[in-house]
């Protein structure tokens, strides 16, 4: 209040402030106000410790009041100004002139500019004061730490040359749809750490465009644009690694796949409501690897074909829709709300469900993998080696009006599922399927519908825990040679061949065995020539065959037992009804591996030197060989060797060999033998070419190498040195030379006589000859 009122008033009236007075009107004489506008009630706020007050903090701070007349009628909510002034945290509101706010008057103090909380987070008070009143300490109040969103990171886009050239880059919201619009074939987007709110749909329409993050896939966020997908592929080879796509609307896609070859690796798909679809494959040759779709998003194939999806988890389970070719391989599916796998309307071939987890379906009807009553033909659809528990209804579900043909449900593990009801674990109300083979845990199989499931045999434990290697195929032939070991030709019809190798035997035991397998044939055989060749890649021609026979308990023999050396295989040919029911084979009694000892080498001896330039080489003898191979090179790897004896008309059956041509000097060799014997088998290539073999029995290679000798050298003719004979000494008498000079008169002038210049040369002419008359006595002296 703008000074202190004191006093009291009686019945009714109105006090009306004015500049320096108060009026009084329509009240008693006996009304009594006394004013004291000396002193300004003003309001100081002093903030906590660390708290930036900026100064000035504005010239004026807005102040909401609930106020009333002195009468406590005419509530009322008013704005009003005052002004401030700051010292350090502490600030002073001077009331705004010509207010009056009673004892039940309500004012609220609104800074919205100048005031920065402390660094550190917690509890602060803060205290209020005014000029007549004592300061109140505030209740606590939280300062946090504010919660910045993820901000968009860098987008680079590189084009398809190698190395590839950084061509743009951006950042913001829409940094990945521009670099994607600009780019062109083969190029890459690499897509920095950040969180990017698109606003449309990013559409990858360029053949073999990358699109990846450079950072975690947790750490790179698109937030898909509201009534849009996140990602269209359109174009063909394209790929998408390394993203977390957030808050797709149901009726859109996360990632939708119309072109062909994509593939979408090592994403996330989350979404906090709705039914969105997390990847939508329409496209043929699509790879869908190591992906995470949350429980509200559904991995839906519609219309593809040739596709693999392989190590995702996919919380709302699989949609297929009219596909071919699709391989459903080592997936987790555990959770979905409703199906594990569910196939609907239209028909789907040729499709692998194979090592995956489909487990925890949530509704009271959820079904592991569920064929909807939509009059389906489904063909060549397997179900092997997959681990069906714990959902809340059936492991499988086939519907009225579906057709199953040429497929198969093998070595799954079938157990928990109903547990609620103790309902089946398989429901059939579609034609007759084979689900033998499988693992239903201790109670065994349990099945029901209108039609009819052959569950037997059943395996005694879950197929990992009793075979090493499994493998299933419709048809009337298999070739599981890689995996399993085993081929299997049928000559009549067959639904269904399904092969395994047992970790160890499987029922009695039986003397000198290597080797147990399960051959299954679903077929029924009309005439005694109906026959199932087995072959069995273990063993040689001195193995024998067992079957089990349920009927009698005990290992039967097989005869006959045939060996093919060329290819490696025990074969035997068994009527097809005998693997029906009792679907164990043994293969037993291998024979030890026949050995041969290799030669030594005599000569030349292992980095022996000096060797003529034609050696002859030699070993030692061998007992049981009949022969040896002999390989001459001038490399050590034999690439190519000058000699090369070995083959089924080419070893030596001698234990030496004589090279016939000259070797160049001071060059290094490489020679090696070894022993052989038994026969020579050709292996046969394209073409029926032959391009190789091997004798039944052959040594390790025995190696050496040698130098040959050093080129000789001419000798140097011998040198004669013949002693010179005595000289006699040799004396010259030198004769006495006389010149004779004739005597020269030349007049010279009387007062000026001049030397003429001949007399200078005969001066040197006669020091030349004195000169020469000495050398010529040194010389001869030498001589002498």
């Amino acid at each position: 209040v703008n000074g202190v009122l004191t006093g009291s008033i009686s019945g009714t009236g109105t006090i009306n402030y004015s500049t320096g007075a108060l009026v009084v009107t329509g009240a008693p004489a006996t009304t009594a106000i006394t004013a004291d506008y000396t002193s300004v009630n003003d309001i100081v706020v002093t903030f906590p410790a660390g708290t930036v007050v900026a100064d000035p903090l504005g010239s004026t701070v807005a102040i909401t009041a609930w106020r009333t007349d002195m009468g406590g009628t005419n509530l009322a909510e008013t704005t009003l100004t005052g002004t401030a002034a700051v010292v350090d945290q502490e600030v002073t509101i001077t009331w705004p002139n010509g207010n009056i706010i009673t004892t039940i008057g309500t004012l609220v103090l609104e800074f919205t500019v100048g005031i920065t909380n402390p660094d550190t987070a917690g509890d602060q008070n803060l205290t209020v004061a005014t000029s007549q009143e004592a300061a109140a300490t505030s209740g606590p109040y939280e300062i946090t730490v504010p919660d910045i969103g993820v901000l968009p990171g860098i987008v680079q886009q590189f084009n398809g040359a190698d190395p590839a050239i950084l061509m743009a880059q951006d950042t913001g919201d829409d940094a990945i749809n521009n670099m994607v619009d600009s780019a062109g074939v083969d190029y890459t987007i690499v897509v920095g750490p950040g969180e990017y709110e698109i606003t449309g749909a990013i559409d990858l329409d360029d053949a073999g465009l990358t699109l990846m993050s450079s950072g975690d896939t947790a750490d790179t966020i698109i937030v898909a644009a509201a009534g849009d997908d996140a990602i269209q592929i359109t174009a063909a080879d394209v790929t998408v690694d390394g993203f977390t796509i957030q808050d797709t609307a149901s009726g859109f896609k996360a990632i939708s796949v119309a072109g062909a070859d994509a593939i979408v690796i090592n994403n996330i798909m989350t979404a906090d409501d709705g039914y969105p679809e997390g990847i939508r494959v329409a496209a043929d040759g699509a790879t869908v690897l190591v992906n995470e779709l949350d429980i509200a998003h559904t991995m839906m194939l519609v219309g593809a074909s040739d596709a693999t999806l392989s190590e995702n988890s996919f919380g709302a389970g699989i949609n297929v829709q009219g596909s071919t070719g699709i391989d459903i391989i080592d997936n987790d599916i555990i959770g979905s709300e409703f199906t594990g796998i569910v196939f609907e309307s239209s028909a789907s071939t040729d499709i692998l469900i194979e090592g995956n987890t489909i487990s925890g379906t949530v509704d009271a009807e959820g079904t592991g993998i569920y064929v909807r009553a939509h009059n389906l033909t489904l063909d060549q659809i397997q179900i092997i080696n997959n681990d069906i528990i714990n959902n809340e209804g059936e492991a499988i579900w086939i519907e009225t009006g579906n057709t199953l043909t040429n497929s198969v449900i093998k070595f799954n593990t079938i157990t928990g599922n109903n547990t609620e009801t103790g309902d089946n674990a398989i429901r059939n109300d579609g034609n007759a399927i084979d689900a033998a083979l499988n693992w239903w845990g201790p109670d065994g199989a349990s099945t029901g519908g209108t039609a009819d499931v052959s569950t037997a045999p059943v395996l005694a434990d879950t197929a990992n825990a009793v075979f090493s290697a499994t493998k299933v195929v419709t048809g009337s032939t298999m070739d599981a040679k890689t995996a399993v070991g085993v081929k299997v030709s049928v000559n009549i019809t067959t639904d269904t061949i399904a092969v395994a190798e047992y970790i160890a035997n499987p029922e009695e035991a039986i003397s000198g065995a290597i080797a147990f397998y399960d051959v299954y044939v679903d077929a029924t055989p009309v005439n005694d020539d109906d026959l199932a060749t087995i072959k069995f890649y273990v063993g040689d021609a001195l193995t024998e065959v067992y079957i089990w026979s349920a009927d009698t308990e005990t290992w039967g023999a097989v005869t006959p037992v045939n060996y093919s050396a060329y290819g490696g295989y025990v074969y035997v040919s068994v009527d097809p009804a005998m693997l029906a029911g009792t679907p164990f084979a043994l293969v037993g009694g291998e024979a030890e591996e026949a050995t041969i000892a290799a030669p030594e080498i005599i000569s030349p001896a292992p980095g022996e030197r000096d060797i003529p330039l034609t050696p002859t080489f030699s070993w030692t003898q061998i007992a049981g060989a009949d022969g040896y191979a002999f390989d001459l090179a001038d490399n050590a790897n034999f690439i190519t060797p000058m000699i090369r004896m070995y083959g089924e008309l080419g070893i030596l059956i001698t234990t030496a060999y004589a090279y016939v041509q000259d070797l160049p000097y001071s060059t290094p060799y490489y020679w090696r033998v070894k022993a052989v014997g038994g026969g020579w088998t050709t292996e046969i290539g394209w073409g029926g070419v032959g391009w190789g073999g091997s004798f039944d029995v052959e040594s390790d290679w025995t190696s050496a190498v040698f130098i040959t000798m050093d080129e000789p050298v001419e000798p140097t003719p011998p040198i004669e040195i013949v002693e010179a004979p005595d000289i006699p000494d040799i004396v010259i008498e030198q004769p006495d030379i006389i010149i004779e000079s004739p005597d020269i008169i030349v007049p010279l002038p009387a007062e000026t006589p001049i030397t003429p210049s001949w007399i200078y040369v005969i001066i040197a002419v006669g020091g030349l000859l004195v000169i020469s008359l000495i050398v010529l006595i040194v010389r001869t002296r030498r001589v002498a």
